[in-house]
């Protein structure tokens, strides 16, 4: 049985297989109405969703100043279905088959986990995708939130086996778990109890508006009031991803990484001030583990009164391996 792993961000969707294949793509998708043979090289996918047109990912943020996915929307049955075909058609390539069974897992942000989570299994139960030439049959799903799938990797392979190289701090006091995504940023306090550890609810949640979408635009600014530019975060986020932090001015080529850095610790400095407030009993934290896109970015400058910070391996995907090692579980 295929199991695939979803980690549902306001900025980007993460998914991974048990085989070892995985995607990221931007959570954005609309209906399309241009022409089928337009040039998508430089862009994401036009999939043909139960029967309807739509430009997924990159695609559907052209011309967009935002991408499209925010905590006040719901995560509806449709959205779902269009998010969850294109990742399935796009990672199940190599397979032939045209009916394709398929168990998943799927996190959301904190925020949507608390509010939606009996909505989305109730759209999850029995859903059949038709995506392109390919039909999904959902069997299995398990739902759960941001950072519990961080946490769950850094012990168990995506098979649910016990990984060897265990932290032995973390396994002993306890610790954190930091998601920086590109709007929001989840923090997961885990505590150590006798019996095993357990998620603290009061001091795990989400600092909206403050994912790398603040470093973005913070970037944006300094470049726009130094050239008398008009850049905007989504555009500053594509030449740090894409372009070698370089962006063309006045036909120069202008290598941003500089001020991309200072707003990276910027923005580092404000989230090591309010996740301090929220976790009052940091200083005795076995470790503290950062993920998600950002993860990379701002993990130099993190300053956790003393606490060990440490970049999760593969960071942007590690929800999704935990998402799986739970699935195996369930299997």
């Amino acid at each position: 049985m295929l199991r695939v792993s979803f980690d549902f961000g306001y900025g980007n969707i993460k998914a991974v297989t048990n085989t070892g294949e995985k995607i990221v793509f931007p959570t954005a998708s609309k209906l399309y109405v241009g022409k089928l043979d337009q040039d998508t090289s430089t862009f994401d996918y036009i999939m043909n969703i139960n029967e309807k047109l739509y430009a997924v990912g990159e695609f559907a943020t052209v011309g967009d100043i935002v991408k499209r996915w925010s905590k006040e929307q719901q995560l509806n049955k449709t959205d779902l279905s269009v998010y969850l075909g294109t990742a399935l058609y796009q990672l199940t390539q190599n397979i032939a088959d045209y009916e394709i069974d398929v168990d998943i897992s799927v996190g959301l942000p904190v925020d949507h986990y608390m509010s939606q989570k009996q909505e989305l299994e109730n759209n999850l139960k029995d859903l059949v995708i038709k995506a392109n030439d390919k039909i999904f049959r959902i069997q299995k799903y398990i739902v759960s939130q941001q950072g519990v799938g961080a946490f769950l990797s850094l012990s168990l392979a995506v098979d649910a086996e016990l990984k060897s190289n265990l932290d032995s701090e973390l396994l002993e006091f306890g610790g954190g778990i930091l998601d920086i995504g590109f709007r929001t940023v989840d923090y997961v306090k885990i505590d150590k109890k006798t019996k095993g550890f357990i998620l603290s609810d009061t001091e795990s949640g989400s600092f909206d508006n403050k994912g790398m979408i603040d470093a973005y635009q913070d970037c944006a600014d300094k470049i726009n009031s130094k050239f008398d530019s008009t850049f905007t975060a989504l555009e500053i986020e594509e030449a740090i991803r894409d372009n070698k932090s370089n962006v063309i001015i006045s036909r120069q080529k202008i290598d941003i990484r500089t001020y991309f850095d200072e707003s990276c610790k910027k923005l580092a400095d404000k989230l090591s001030n309010m996740i301090s407030a929220k976790w009052k009993n940091i200083n005795q934290f076995g470790a503290v583990y950062i993920c998600g896109g950002g993860a990379a970015y701002l993990s130099p400058y993190l300053d956790l009164k003393g606490v060990s910070v440490k970049l999760q391996d593969d960071a942007i995907f590690s929800n999704c391996y935990g998402y799986l090692a739970k699935l195996a579980l369930h299997s």
